[in-house]
Order: structure tokens, then sequence, then C-alpha cells
């Protein structure tokens, strides 16, 4: 259906972050268990007792979730992305009765209950307006070797012989849980967001890996998410000296009073509001020294 491609990319980016934050920490694939869709659904206040209830709306899921047999990338009682859409078809089709073209049941479906649960900015959105930068690049480019050095001990682990490298999701999360910077703004779930989000989409993520195999430039863009989830402000004087003792090839020495000695005179406000350049090179340092 034509209305269904009209939407794709609003179902696809959902899809995304639902499957991020409903899978458990360092597991892949990335799903949406049977909780996680009941939350989601109810939150868009479709469901009520006149034409989808709650039991129909998890019967469907059931229903859905068993037709297709349970595979390492197809994991029992959570949907892939090709059972999320077409469940949110099916619901589409169930909605709004007075509407007698189906395309128009759904396209109605689709933008009063859908496209307004979209949490996050488009994923190559948000690379035009925060990833895709001078800053950013100038950045990358004077600390490319610490960067290669990072993906290099994090990466390789899961793979089999003979096989390119690439990073995995729990390799991903040990950058963060090693470096000792998850927090309340920065939860297990977020890396999950991070690494899922910077990912490119495949085609087939039922039958191959590809989408769950992070490579480096893959890694560049989480690392930065990651960053921006974390918002950290400069790094204290002590943390920066042991980096520069640990990295003094690739750093200059910063000039004095560079680096603020109490992170608790930086604002909450402040610290969302740097520049994702200024975000990534705060982090540097906590990231290298563990």
């Amino acid at each position: 259906m034509e209305v269904l491609k009209k939407h794709y990319w609003v179902v696809k980016e959902i899809f995304k972050y639902q499957s991020a934050i409903g899978t458990s920490s360092g597991s892949v694939p990335f799903a949406i268990p049977l909780n996680f869709y009941t939350e989601f659904v109810k939150n868009t206040g479709a469901l009520s007792d006149k034409d989808i209830s709650i039991s129909q709306s998890d019967t469907l899921f059931l229903m859905i979730n068993k037709r297709s047999p349970m595979t390492p990338l197809n994991p029992g009682h959570s949907f892939v992305r090709f059972q999320f859409l077409e469940i949110l078809m099916r619901l589409g089709l169930k909605k709004d009765l007075i509407y007698k073209e189906l395309d128009a049941r759904i396209n109605n479906f689709m933008c009063k209950y859908i496209c307004p649960q979209l949490k996050v900015d488009k994923a190559q959105d948000y690379r035009w307006k925060r990833y895709w930068n001078e800053p950013v690049d100038n950045l990358y480019k004077f600390h490319m070797k610490l960067f290669q050095e990072v993906y290099k001990n994090y990466s390789g682990t899961l793979k089999l012989p003979g096989e390119e490298n690439y990073m995995g999701a729990s390799e991903f999360e040990k950058i963060w849980t090693d470096s000792k910077l998850q927090n309340d703004r920065f939860a297990n779930r977020d890396m999950n967001v991070c690494f899922n989000l910077a990912m490119q989409t495949r085609v087939d993520e039922y039958n191959a890996y590809r989408h769950i195999k992070m490579t480096f430039i893959e890694f560049l863009e989480a690392f930065a998410r990651a960053a921006d989830y974390l918002s950290y402000p400069p790094a204290s004087v002590s943390i920066h000296e042991e980096y520069l003792r640990t990295n003094t090839n690739e750093l200059e020495k910063p000039e004095e009073n560079n680096y603020e000695d109490d992170e608790e005179d930086v604002t909450l406000e402040e610290m969302i509001s740097q520049p994702l350049s200024k975000k990534i090179e705060n982090i540097l340092p906590y990231v290298l020294n563990n």
C-alpha cells in the first residue's frame, strides 16, 4: 500500500527507538517485547472498548509473532521490524471504521495515533542538525588514532574466526561501564538507543546479521550520540593531567585554566546546551583513562 510507504520512515524510527529501550542490556537483536508494545499502544490513545481493546491488541501481537518461526534474529514474544509494521497496519484497519477506503483508514490511524509517538529526531535529521558539521569533523580528525584505538580495544570479541571485525551492542556498552560514565541520564537502555540509531538500516534484518554489527564509521556516530546524552562538563584538572600523561603524542598541553576544577559550577542547562563537539571532547579523558 502506498500509504504504508508514506509513513514508513516514522514506523522505522519508532521501531528503532522502542526496540532499543525494550531490549535487555547488551542483548541483540533489538526487538519490541509484548509489555513494551502494550505500553506503546496504550500511550497512542488508540485503544478503546468500542473497536480495539487491550486484550485484542495483545492477542493480535501473539498471533503475528507465532506465525514466524523463532530464530536468533526473530526472538520469541518480541516484534522485529516487519512484524511491527504489520500490526500497525492491522490496528489501523480496525480503527475508525467510518473511513470506507482502507488507505484512508490506515492514513488516519498513522497521522492521529502513531506519528505523535516519535520521541526522537529522525536519525538522518540528527546527522544534519547535530553531527555533520565542521567542529565535530575537526575533532574526530584530530583524535582519530585515539578513536581507532578505542574501537580496536572494545571490538572483535564476538566475531567468528576469519570474519571482518565489528563491535556488538555489549561491547559498546562496556566502553561506558568501564569509564564509569553510566548515570541517571545515561542508563543501559540509552546506550542501546545510541547504538541502534547509529546503525545503518538494512533491507534484510531477518536472515542477515549486518544490522547489529557496528563498523568504525557507525561507532563514531554512536559515540557522538552517547556524548550528547551525557552532556558532561569539562573534566577536572586532575583528570586532564592524567589524560595528557598517557596521550602526549595525540594532544597538545592546554593553556592554564582551560578546564573547570569543580564540575558542580556548571548547571544542567549549560551542560545540555554545549556544542556536540565540546561534549565529545569533554568525555574523552574518562574513556581513555579507564
